[in-house]
């Protein structure tokens, strides 16, 4: 839970949001190896953390093992 009082009020209704049932948004990740780095849902992915939920709808940009995207955008197999 987060600690600065404009973070928890933000957690708190977005833990309301959660218990009437409503329909999030997905987080957007970025996926590393083996690893997955919040980019937007920081506290999507907290709420559902806390309640135990195994799953949330995510948009996902996977990078490594060769591929990947520089950081103008180019597809780093074809540069």
């Amino acid at each position: 839970m987060p600690t600065g009082a404009s973070m928890e009020e933000r957690w708190k209704r977005i833990d309301r949001a959660f218990h009437r049932g409503e329909e999030l948004p997905a987080v957007s990740l970025y996926k590393v190896g083996g690893f997955y780095f919040v980019l937007d849902g920081h506290h999507r992915v907290s709420v559902a953390s806390y309640h135990g939920v195994e799953w949330i709808d995510a948009e996902v940009t996977e990078f490594g093992a060769g591929g990947g995207v520089w950081s103008d955008g180019r597809n780093r197999k074809s540069a």
